[in-house]
């Protein structure tokens, strides 16, 4: 036994036990107080990430809080063990947060989003966009686009069917966010990203059964609604023409396999509009601790990034969901884009050792440039290489058709003012067909406005992303020469 060692170990573990920290507790008993000080009590209960039995003392601020009961949730801060019982469990916290049985405390990677003003109107919304990296991606490549690219985003868009629990499914609880059926103040929606590229498609959380009658309640939208949706969104038609596009340049399925397409789900969660107005009056963003999201813009001045946050949502009156806190948990940082899964990091892995393994296989590293001068080993050339004149032929015989084309789909190389105006005509569209009722435009607003848009880091025009998807693959294949 190494006892300097075990003593240093010790030492660094008594430590770190004893620095004020950040976690959440779910509470199994009802609160004991304090008899000399009814503000100060007791609560006892499990913490959710590391199943530790803890017993935690805090104290009501002054102007009052709802203590915790049996079956609810706490976030105790600035939790320290207590001194006088080093041997136990035993948390002092100097503040708390609680978090009813009936509502949500989700523990998610989020981005909040601007407050948006409903043009013509005073009506404000917004929402914030929460994922789950320890979740599962769907991984496509270039050669699955035309086949699996639609089917892949509608999966992520029917978040109540899912089997598989998530941090954006279910709170710390175990309770399902779905399980009161459709429900308004949440928007399922997949992100989409490839060549440092990424776009979003947005679903709808409810729909009226009968728009003319809201009596007859509310449905989730269909298979076929959400299709519909997906297929006009302007990043789908995008990454379907470039792989068309690239396919007619000469691109065969294996070259296309070398190209990695994530599909991740997001979830655009509501925030209350008393959150929203409370804070304004106050000069405060909604969120808490907004230094805690800021990254710094090459141009002056900083956005919001992603950063694990534990959120809570309640269901209000009008049964829809929306945000009333936010507090982003300890030792994390704020990252610009939405942080890599599991899997695709395991992607990403396996690619960069196959590369290593091409690389030394071939033995390029020992040929010098002279030796590979003399090659001869190419195949014979025909005259005019098949491709290319399918490619001339079908421009000859289709160009009245691909200029009538141009008129009906989205130009990708306008102005950004055109664009601005192109997206904020799709978005009303898309708005009235998916969340009608006018009470609801001012908290969901901010989602329909980006839900036929692309991500702020997306799309320029359609020959910069054929280049970035080419090198992409040239990047990922074996070292050529020529």
């Amino acid at each position: 036994m190494d006892i300097n060692k075990l003593f240093q170990e010790k030492i660094k573990t008594e430590q770190k036990a004893t620095q004020p920290k950040s976690f959440l507790i779910k509470v199994d008993r009802e609160p004991v107080f304090s008899p000399s000080n009814p503000n100060v009590f007791k609560a006892v209960g499990t913490r959710t990430d590391n199943d530790e039995r803890v017993v935690v003392i805090t104290v009501k601020s002054a102007s009052g809080q709802y203590v915790p009961k049996a079956g609810d949730v706490m976030r105790v801060d600035k939790a320290a063990r207590d001194p006088a019982q080093p041997n136990a469990p035993v948390y002092r916290a100097q503040y708390f947060h609680t978090y009813e049985a009936n509502d949500f405390c989700l523990n998610a990677v989020m981005q909040p989003q601007e407050v948006r003003t409903t043009p013509g109107t005073n009506m404000v919304g917004a929402v914030v966009h929460a994922y789950d990296p320890k979740s599962s991606a769907t991984l496509l490549t270039g050669a699955d686009v035309q086949s699996q690219l639609t089917t892949s985003i509608l999966q992520h868009l029917k978040q109540w069917a899912k089997t598989e629990q998530s941090a954006i499914t279910h709170d710390v609880k175990g309770k399902a966010l779905w399980e009161g059926g459709p429900t308004r103040g949440l928007a399922p929606f997949a992100l989409v990203r490839f060549a440092n590229q990424s776009f979003k498609v947005f679903g709808g959380g409810a729909m009226f059964v009968d728009p003319n009658n809201k009596a007859k309640g509310e449905r989730f939208p269909s298979d076929a609604e959400l299709v519909d949706r997906i297929e006009k969104t302007k990043g789908v038609i995008t990454l379907k023409n470039v792989i068309r596009d690239l396919t007619n340049g000469g691109a065969t399925a294996a070259d296309l396999k070398k190209v990695d397409i994530a599909v991740v789900p997001g979830l655009a969660i509501n925030v209350g509009l008393d959150q929203i107005t409370k804070t304004q009056k106050m000069g405060k963003d909604y969120y808490a601790v907004p230094q805690a999201y800021a990254i710094p813009k090459d141009e002056g001045g900083t956005f919001a990034g992603h950063r694990e946050t534990i959120i809570h949502a309640k269901l209000t009156r009008t049964g829809r969901i929306a945000v009333v806190d936010t507090s982003p948990t300890p030792g994390g940082k704020a990252t610009a884009k939405v942080p890599f899964f599991a899997n695709e990091l395991a992607q990403m892995e396996e690619r960069k050792n196959m590369a290593a393994g091409l690389q030394g296989g071939q033995g390029a590293a020992q040929m010098t440039r002279a030796q590979a001068l003399q090659m001869n080993d190419f195949p014979d050339e025909p005259t005019v290489s098949q491709p290319a004149q399918a490619q001339e032929q079908r421009q000859q015989q289709s160009q009245p058709q691909a200029d009538q084309q141009h008129v009906a789909k989205p130009s990708y190389d306008q102005s950004s003012q055109s664009q601005a105006n192109d997206s904020h005509l799709a978005s009303q569209e898309d708005y009235s067909s998916f969340d009608s009722d006018d009470d609801f435009a001012a908290d969901m607003f901010a989602i329909e406005q980006v839900g036929e848009g692309l991500d702020g880091d997306d799309f320029n025009d359609m020959e910069s992303l054929l280049q970035q998807a080419e090198q992409i693959s040239l990047q990922r294949s074996s070292p050529r020469m020529g």
